[in-house]
C-alpha cells in the first residue's frame, strides 16, 4: 500500500472505507490546491468544512469502537462480528478501524494546516468587509481542530503520559504543521516523543484562545472560549497535571453557565432531544440540510417497524447496571430500559437507549437513524476532572465536594459522603464510568489508570457471543492501538517506531 495525495474532498465519515493515506490530504474542493483564498466567502467555506470535520471525529466509530473494546458491553449472538476483532482484543496492526481513525485525525490536521499556511501569505484587507473577524475565527478553529485531533490520536495511539520524564522517553505522534503534499517518502515525518507531542497540543490550544474569545453558552454549536478551556482541561488530565486540570475544571464550573440537571425527565430529554443546559459544546445537526453526524450507537438497540421487534448488537454488562441506583439515579432511566429483544428467540433484557435518536433527525420514513447531536464537552466531565484532579493532588476536601455535588444532582435523596485515600479514588473512578458511560472515555481511562479490563457476567448467557468473560491485565500493549501497518510500510521514518507488541 502506497501513500498518495487525495485530489478531491472526501468527508471524514467516508474515510472509514479508505485504504491509504497521506498526512497532507487535500482539503475541501471549494478552494483549489493552487488557488489563493480570495474572498471572505472562501474563508467561510473552509470554516464550515472544518466544523464538519471536527464533528466527524467526535462521533461514530471514534467513540463506539473504543467503548465496545472495554468492560461496558457484551456482544450478542446477532452482532454479526461487527467490531468483533476490537471487542475480542484479537486485532493486529492491519485492523481497518485503526487506519480509519489515524487517517481521519490527520485529515483534520491537514485541513487546518492548509488554511493556516495559506492565510499567512494573504493581505486580509483584500478579502472584503468583515474579513478580519472571519479570518480570526477560522484561525482559532483551525488551531482548536488541530489540538483536538492530536489529543484524540494520542489517546488512541500513544501510551499513557505518566510524567514529563516518562513522556520524553515514549513515542508520541508525527507533528505536522506545514501543508506540503508529496509522494516522496523520504520527507514523511517520524514520530516525536510524547512530551513534545503534548507541548504541541498545548501550543495550539494557546493559539486557539488568542483568536476565539466568544463567551460560551449552553449547547453552543461553535467553538467558544469555554470549549477551549474544556479541551485544555481534558488534555491536562491526560498529562497527569492533576492540580492544573482540577483548577481549570473548577473555573469552568464556577462560571455557573452550565448547570447540572437533577430532574429525570429533563436529563432524559437532553439525550433524546439534545436540549438542556449541561453541554459546553454540542454540534449542530439537521435532517433538512442533510447535515448529520454518525451515530454514537453501535446498534445498541434497533427497532424494526416491519416486524415490530427490537434487536441489539451489544448489551450493557450486568456489572455496569449494578453500579446504578435503579430507582433514584436519573441516569439509569436515561441510559437504559427494559426491552424484549429478538436474540436467539425472544429475550427480556436491559438495553442501552442512550442514543435512540433525536426525533427531529429521523429519516423521511419516520424511522430513527439513531443520531443525536454529539456533545463535545459536558460540565459533568468537568466535575469529574475536578474531583479526580484534587484527589490525586492531595486535596481530598475539594475532591469530595465535587464528587458529592455531581451525585446530589444525579441521585434523588443522595446524602453526601466523605471518602479518603484509595476509597476516594475508587469512588471517583466508578462515578466517571457511570456518568460518561458509552461516551468514548473508558479505554483511555483504563490505560491512564493502569487498570485491567475485566468483563463481568452477562445479563443472559444465551444472548452473548465469545469474549464475554474476557480479562485483559493492566498494562497490556493492546490498550494502545497499533500504528496502521500501511503507515509503517510506507513511511521509512516509522521504521522501529511501531507501538510495543505489534
Amino acid at each position: 500500500m502506497k501513500m498518495k495525495i487525495f485530489k478531491y474532498f472526501i468527508p471524514v465519515a467516508v474515510l472509514f472505507s479508505a485504504t491509504s493515506c497521506n498526512m497532507d490530504l487535500f482539503p475541501p474542493d471549494t478552494i483549489g490546491q493552487d488557488n489563493a483564498i480570495t474572498t471572505v466567502s472562501d474563508v467561510e467555506a473552509l470554516q464550515t468544512g472544518m466544523n464538519v470535520h471536527l464533528r466527524s471525529i467526535a462521533s461514530g466509530g471514534f467513540i463506539t469502537y473504543a467503548d465496545v473494546q472495554t468492560d461496558q458491553f457484551h456482544a450478542t449472538t446477532t452482532y454479526g462480528n461487527n467490531g468483533g476483532t476490537v471487542y475480542r482484543w484479537t486485532f493486529t496492526a492491519e485492523e481497518s478501524m485503526f487506519s480509519s481513525v489515524f487517517l481521519s485525525g490527520y485529515y483534520v490536521i491537514s485541513n487546518a494546516n492548509f488554511f493556516l499556511n495559506k492565510i499567512e501569505n494573504i493581505d486580509v484587507a483584500t478579502l472584503g468587509e468583515g474579513a478580519d473577524r472571519v479570518v480570526n475565527a477560522t484561525k482559532g478553529l483551525a488551531f482548536f481542530n488541530r489540538a483536538y485531533a492530536m489529543n484524540m490520536l494520542a489517546e488512541r495511539f500513544c501510551p499513557a503520559y505518566v510524567d514529563d520524564e516518562t513522556a520524553k522517553n515514549s513515542l508520541g505522534l508525527s507533528i505536522v504543521r506545514t501543508y506540503s503534499p508529496t509522494s516522496d517518502p523520504t520527507t514523511y515525518p517520524g514520530r516525536a516523543d510524547l512530551y513534545t507531542t503534548y507541548q504541541a497540543i498545548l501550543e495550539d490550544i494557546d493559539s486557539a484562545a488568542v483568536y476565539i474569545t466568544t463567551t460560551g453558552t449552553p449547547d453552543s454549536p461553535q467553538v467558544t472560549a469555554d470549549a477551549i478551556k474544556g479541551l485544555r482541561t481534558r488534555v491536562l488530565l491526560n498529562m497527569f497535571k492533576y492540580e492544573e486540570a482540577a483548577e481549570l475544571a473548577s473555573e469552568l464550573i464556577g462560571l455557573n453557565r452550565y448547570n447540572l440537571i437533577s430532574e429525570a425527565d429533563e436529563y432524559a430529554s437532553m439525550w433524546v432531544n439534545d436540549d438542556g443546559r449541561e453541554s459546553i459544546m454540542q454540534f449542530t445537526a439537521s435532517m433538512t440540510n442533510n447535515e448529520l453526524p454518525a451515530s454514537n450507537s453501535f446498534n445498541y438497540l434497533m427497532f424494526d417497524k416491519a416486524t415490530g421487534q427490537y434487536t441489539s448488537y451489544y448489551l450493557p454488562e450486568s456489572g455496569i447496571l449494578s453500579l446504578y441506583d435503579k430507582t433514584n439515579d436519573i441516569r439509569y432511566g436515561a441510559y437504559f430500559g427494559d426491552y424484549t429483544v429478538s436474540i436467539n428467540g425472544s429475550r427480556e433484557v436491559v438495553a442501552c437507549h442512550k442514543y435512540m435518536g433525536n426525533p427531529s433527525l429521523y429519516n423521511p420514513s419516520g424511522n430513527s437513524n439513531y443520531i443525536n447531536k454529539p456533545k463535545l464537552f459536558r460540565i459533568a466531565e468537568m466535575y469529574l476532572i475536578a474531583a479526580e484532579g484534587y484527589a490525586m493532588s492531595g486535596n481530598e476536601g475539594l475532591a469530595n465536594q465535587y464528587l458529592n455535588d455531581l451525585r446530589s444532582k444525579r441521585i434523588t435523596g443522595y446524602s453526601a459522603q466523605t471518602y479518603s485515600g484509595e476509597e476516594l479514588i475508587n469512588e471517583i473512578r466508578v462515578e466517571r464510568l457511570k456518568e460518561l458511560f458509552a461516551e468514548g472515555f473508558r479505554l483511555n481511562d483504563l490505560k491512564r489508570w493502569n487498570m485491567q479490563m475485566a468483563r463481568t457476567s452477562p445479563q443472559n448467557a444465551q444472548c452473548v457471543d465469545q469474549g464475554s468473560d474476557l480479562v485483559i491485565p493492566a498494562g497490556d500493549h493492546r490498550f494502545v492501538w497499533a500504528i496502521p501497518q500501511a503507515e509503517i510500510d510506507a513511511n521509512p521514518q516509522y521504521k522501529g517506531q511501531q507501538n510495543t507488541g505489534y
